[in-house]
């Protein structure tokens, strides 16, 4: 059966960035129905249209210009619906704008893992830069425990990353964003080579099947800004009866965090922002969470 896939990209103020996304896609993979959604979440340096200009003549490439910065969520979700509506895309993948697909078959191999899977959500092995894997993410999605402790301990945990951001500034960043993500311990990415289910997918490539679209309005959910969506969208696709597939079968590789270190000069701004936005990602969570608990 051929299927009709959808890149969708988030972009926002780096475009050397997506334009080698795009490019890598435009290269490398080998299947003649996909096309391609930048959405830019206004960006401030013009690079929106940009852009729009490079690609116009892209007959299979669109360039979104949103009026104001909506963030990951419904920025990507903006993309997704128009996927969905407009181009009546059967797979929706949404792409970090600082990855890289390499692989040629990489359409290929998904949609031949959806025929026998029947999954609603698939991510593929995902590469950093320093050769790790970022899926599986997490075995199982975080509990109403550790939420309730993360929100009560907010404040206390903000002012620690503060002080150490004061104490030690030359190449904190990286580190402690990690530690704010609660990035898995290493041996945990010995689980890449399996294919497994029922398990929080990293946020930087998911891939929506028909099964999924067909159901949803949006990719992610539409109330927070940035973080905790790939917790979010475990535990609604348990609510749901969803079936969330991780296969290493092909891979796509992650520079990470870009568009956030351009947008956030110094580590102290960084680090609030983080916080912040996975406190309010967290308190949404924490609503399903709760719902999920009075289902059972």
């Amino acid at each position: 059966m051929i299927y009709n896939f959808c890149f969708v990209i988030l972009h926002y103020e780096v475009l050397e960035e997506t334009i080698e996304c795009v490019n890598s896609i435009k290269d490398n993979v080998d299947y003649n129905f996909y096309s391609i959604v930048i959405i830019d979440n206004n960006s401030s340096n013009n690079s929106g249209k940009q852009l729009e200009e490079k690609f116009k003549s892209n007959k299979n490439i669109y360039v979104l210009l949103n009026e104001n910065n909506i963030g990951f969520a419904k920025g990507n979700n903006i993309g997704y619906l128009f996927a969905k509506e407009k181009l009546n895309a059967d797979f929706v993948a949404c792409i970090n704008n600082d990855t890289i697909v390499e692989d040629p078959q990489f359409i290929k191999k998904i949609t031949n893992l959806y025929d026998s899977k029947k999954f609603h959500v698939m991510g593929p092995d995902i590469i950093t830069i320093d050769g790790k894997h970022q899926n599986p993410y997490k075995l199982k999605g975080i509990s109403l425990e550790e939420i309730n402790d993360y929100i009560r301990n907010y404040k206390k945990n903000l002012l620690k990353s503060l002080l150490k951001v004061r104490l030690r500034r030359i190449n904190l960043w990286r580190k402690l964003l990690k530690k704010v993500r609660k990035s898995p311990p290493e041996d945990f990415n010995r689980l890449h080579s399996a294919v497994s289910e029922d398990i929080v997918l990293h946020g930087s490539a998911l891939i929506y099947s028909p099964l999924y679209i067909k159901d949803e309005e949006n990719a992610f959910h539409p109330g927070t800004f940035m973080f905790g969506e790939e917790h979010i969208l475990y535990h609604n696709c348990r609510l749901k009866g969803y079936k969330i597939v991780y296969s290493p079968i092909t891979s796509i590789f992650h520079k990470e965090d870009a568009s956030t270190d351009k947008a956030l000069k110094s580590d102290s701004n960084k680090l609030k922002f983080i916080y912040k936005n996975e406190l309010d990602s967290y308190l949404i969570l924490k609503d399903i969470l709760e719902s999920e608990k009075n289902k059972r």
